[in-house]
C-alpha cells in the first residue's frame, strides 16, 4: 500500500489541485493506519487535509465527507 501511496504523490504532482486524487489518497492513509492497528496525529492531520481539498470540489465532495467521517471514527472521536 506505501507503493500506491507513492504513485497518489506523483499523480498529485501530474495533476495539481485534483481533489479526486487527494480524496484517494486520504482513504489510502486510512487503510494504512488500519492495518497498522491506529491513526497516529500525523496520520489524522494529512487525513483531514486530503478530506478537506476532496469537499472543495462537488466531484469528490461526497468521498471528502466520508473520509472525514473514516478518520474521526478511526480517531475514536465517533
Amino acid at each position: 500500500m506505501k507503493e500506491a501511496l507513492a504513485e497518489l504523490s506523483t499523480g498529485e504532482k501530474a495533476i495539481p489541485g485534483d481533489a479526486r486524487v487527494a480524496a484517494l489518497r486520504g482513504l489510502l492513509r486510512v487503510e494504512l493506519a488500519e492495518s497498522a492497528g491506529k491513526l497516529d496525529a500525523q496520520a489524522q492531520k494529512q487525513v483531514r487535509q486530503d478530506a478537506a481539498a476532496a469537499q472543495k470540489d462537488q466531484r469528490s465532495a461526497a468521498e471528502g465527507h466520508y473520509l472525514l467521517g473514516v478518520s474521526e471514527a478511526e480517531a475514536g472521536r465517533m
